[in-house]
């Protein structure tokens, strides 16, 4: 992989980031994170692999984060504590947290994916170009005020097939 030289992997990637809870359920010790089903891939996970895994991995083969907030299950303040637990300073509650997990400098991820294929009807919390647009609108305005750098991925349409293609990307 290193000698790829892959700028950015994204993470959690595809369906999977629809329904999961990611951050949450893989941080902390791993014997206490809990085991969930995925509805997208109809299996279960055991969260073993969790933000600060797959940073020692980036780490290993010498790529970046670009990380996948789920908008199809979760909402707004979801995406604003994911944000503050990875990139925000110590002396708040998620910071602090981030740190008893074993990193007490943030991550600084840049990169954000505002959901994923929010267009597909096979997708957990699927949505209309409107509702997508206006969900992603407010999820944006939260995270750059708290951080103004950072680098928002609203999703296109899944495919050049859907029936909504290409009105969906100038309605979003």
């Amino acid at each position: 992989m290193r000698d790829l030289n892959i700028p950015f992997v994204r993470n959690p990637g595809g369906n999977f980031v629809s329904a999961y809870n990611y951050w949450e359920d893989g941080i902390g010790p791993k014997d206490l994170r809990p085991v969930r089903l995925n509805l997208a891939w109809h299996t279960s996970d055991a969260n073993q692999v969790g933000v600060h895994e797959v940073q020692d991995w980036y780490d290993t083969v010498g790529t970046q984060m670009m990380l996948a907030i789920n908008l199809g299950s979760r909402d707004l303040d979801d995406a604003r504590n994911f944000v503050e637990y990875v990139n925000g300073p110590t002396g708040s509650h998620w910071g602090d947290l981030r740190a008893k997990n074993g990193r007490e400098e943030p991550f600084n991820y840049r990169l954000w994916c505002l959901g994923n294929e929010m267009d597909g009807p096979w997708q957990i919390g699927h949505e209309t170009a409107d509702e997508y647009g206006r969900l992603a609108n407010e999820v944006a305005k939260t995270l750059r005020a708290f951080d103004k750098g950072l680098e928002l991925i609203v999703c296109g349409s899944s495919n050049a097939d859907m029936k909504t293609y290409p009105e969906w990307e100038r309605i979003v």
